[in-house]
């Protein structure tokens, strides 16, 4: 379910992860900014790895926030996206995200997405192609902000990772 598109802010990327009752359990944040870039907040802590922050800001290099947004808008269609097909399997996650192409944000509203990493197929038996293109942009994304020293934990999809 796509939850609408706004006016830019300084956003670039968002994602967070519910639990099955939309209650936030983790979210990450990427900022247009010099310093402290991204942001990372564990919702509820009860259930997060003892090791694991509450709060973590890390600073990225400009490149990299020019990477990520260079991702975003080569994947036009994600601002096309009016719902996310539902998968076979549900995991009890709602994933939220914020993508900004620096003219307009769009924010998108997805359920167990995870599960397709293991069932190539939605609920009715087809393609998922809105989910796939969710996950691969932000598989992107993820990459990017691992290999820059962001903790991976922060960015769980949902039962396909190891938190919780």
């Amino acid at each position: 379910m796509t939850l609408g598109v706004t006016l830019m802010s300084d956003t670039i990327f968002e994602y967070k992860l519910n639990n099955a009752w939309d209650f936030p359990l983790m979210s990450l944040s990427i900022h247009d900014s010099a310093e402290d870039n991204v942001k990372c907040i564990v919702w509820y802590a009860t259930n997060a790895p003892e090791d694991l922050p509450i709060n973590s800001n890390y600073t990225l290099e400009i490149s990299a926030i020019e990477e990520i947004k260079e991702i975003i808008r080569s994947n036009p269609s994600l601002f096309e996206i009016e719902e996310v097909e539902s998968p076979w399997v549900l995991d009890g996650f709602i994933n939220e995200f914020q993508f900004s192409n620096g003219k307009m944000t769009v924010e998108i509203k997805a359920y167990n997405l995870s599960a397709f990493r293991k069932n190539p197929l939605t609920i009715d038996g087809n393609k998922p192609v809105n989910a796939k293109l969710l996950i691969k942009v932000y598989d992107r994304i993820k990459k990017i902000l691992v290999s820059h020293g962001v903790d991976k934990r922060y960015m769980r999809l949902g039962i396909d990772t190891e938190i919780f």
